[in-house]
């Protein structure tokens, strides 16, 4: 009986298949190279995830930001459309009421001065209230004087029946002196105290050494038209100049709507809301409230507000509005507080100029309202970010698997094979090989058997050769 062959055919050389470095297996090769190609795929995609967000987002912020400029450009343009629309009606409605006023005036008479009789009046200035003694001439209307009736519930019967007739407020003034100062004689224009504001007078020259607009087109022999202070209130007015029989300017007659009296419209600007904490509101040039948000200011003085910073952002607005020209809106930027919150939010105010009331309309509101939409995208965004690198660690997981079982089953025959051959390089050529795949180890499996055979044959034949 023949013993199996384990004679080393390969006396002179040993064939060391492992080095002392013990270097990488492929299968770890295989196996890290599918985790780094997992971890880099994975990291592209979050990073464009990244990536594009921030560009969506700056994009997302300029588009809400000229939102939010256009919904309040719009508000104060509607609203300044609002003012001239209602401006030219009550405009055309003092210019009746003047024309109504004449007419009410010729049905009683010519309007002079007495030549015998004068009467004394204690004339107040109706910006400083300032009184001054003065005697002049008795007004007369058809032969009869006016009279002084500070009386509301005494007839004055030109003035009321003007009254009764279109409503509004009516006036005949008397020029006092040469430079034009003008005494109300007869008027239904009420004072705080109830009574009729006769004896309270326009001064031709203001407070502030100006010339008085109304005296200075009334001296000029022309018709003043539009906003006028009259005695404690803004109106709208049309005054014409009165002439005695040589053309002198011997007095006015006035007609006039009180301004604040437009409750429709106050009442809607002061309830128009602009996002959630927005609002519109008018001022004055010297910084009073005209209509503020919900009436809750009205009338207060804010010259002196200051924003988060510590600017005097209203004497800004202000200051920029009145540089205006009609139909142009201007926009201020400022940070501010919000009642219900601690933390100050930036916020943006859309302004115009109304020069007929001397109105500015503003529309104030905080960015953060316009930016729901962002704030929903980025959590979005957030939430997308975290789902996709759980799916993504999900699937490299998967990845990573299919690759330990692939990686097996491509070393399993190479690491056969290479036992194999130390074996053999040791004289056991009788070793099995067991490799049936018909890849490209299965081929080398099968050439290693060839070779395998081969050497057998060639053992053999050396043997007999001995003999």
């Amino acid at each position: 009986m023949k013993k199996p062959i384990r004679e080393n055919i390969f006396p002179e050389k040993t064939f060391i298949f492992q080095s002392e470095e013990q270097p990488m297996s492929i299968k770890l090769k295989v196996i890290s190279l599918t985790a780094f190609s997992c971890i880099l795929l994975l990291g592209a995609l979050m990073a464009n995830i990244f990536y594009q967000e921030k560009i969506v987002s700056a994009q997302v912020d300029q588009e809400l930001d000229a939102l939010m400029l256009s919904n309040t450009k719009n508000v104060v343009q509607n609203v300044g459309s609002q003012l001239e629309a209602l401006n030219d009606v009550l405009q055309s409605e003092v210019k009746n009421g003047l024309k109504v006023s004449w007419d009410v005036l010729n049905r009683k008479g010519n309007v002079t001065l007495s030549d015998l009789e004068t009467a004394n009046w204690n004339a107040v200035n109706q910006y400083t209230k300032e009184t001054t003694k003065v005697n002049i001439p008795k007004m007369m209307v058809g032969g009869e004087w006016l009279g002084q009736n500070r009386s509301l519930s005494v007839s004055s019967p030109f003035v009321d029946k003007t009254k009764r007739l279109v409503g509004g407020t009516t006036t005949i003034f008397q020029r006092i002196n040469e430079r034009g100062d003008m005494l109300r004689v007869c008027t239904n224009v009420e004072q705080l105290d109830n009574s009729r504001a006769i004896g309270t007078y326009i001064p031709a020259i203001n407070p502030d050494d100006s010339e008085n607009p109304v005296v200075k087109t009334l001296m000029a022999g022309q018709t003043f038209n539009g906003r006028a202070y009259v005695v404690n209130a803004w109106y709208l007015t049309t005054y014409e100049p009165i002439y005695d029989t040589n053309r002198q300017i011997i007095g006015a007659l006035y007609f006039g709507i009180m301004q604040e009296k437009t409750e429709a419209l106050r009442k809607g600007i002061s309830n128009i809301v602009l996002g959630k904490n927005g609002y519109l509101y008018v001022l004055d040039r010297d910084g009073n409230y005209i209509i503020s948000k919900n009436k809750q200011q009205d009338g207060e003085n804010v010259w002196d507000s200051k924003d988060s910073d510590g600017n005097y952002y209203i004497q800004s607005i202000i200051k920029n509005a009145l540089k205006l020209k009609p139909g142009e809106v201007a926009y201020e930027r400022y940070r501010m507080t919000d009642t219900a919150e601690t933390d100050a939010k930036m916020k943006v105010a859309a302004i115009t100029y109304f020069e007929p009331w001397d109105w500015i309309v503003g529309a104030g509101a905080y960015e953060d309202d316009f930016k729901e939409a962002k704030f929903k995208m980025q959590s979005s965004i957030t939430k997308m970010v975290t789902w996709g690198g759980i799916i993504g660690g999900i699937v490299a997981v998967m990845i990573l698997l299919v690759a330990v079982i692939v990686s097996d089953k491509i070393t399993s025959p190479i690491i056969q094979l290479t036992q194999a051959a130390d074996e053999i390089s040791r004289g056991n050529l009788s070793r099995k090989i067991d490799i049936t795949s018909k890849d490209e180890t299965g081929q080398l499996a099968a050439a290693f058997k060839r070779m395998q055979s081969s050497l057998v044959i060639l053992m053999q034949r050396a043997q007999k050769q001995k003999k």
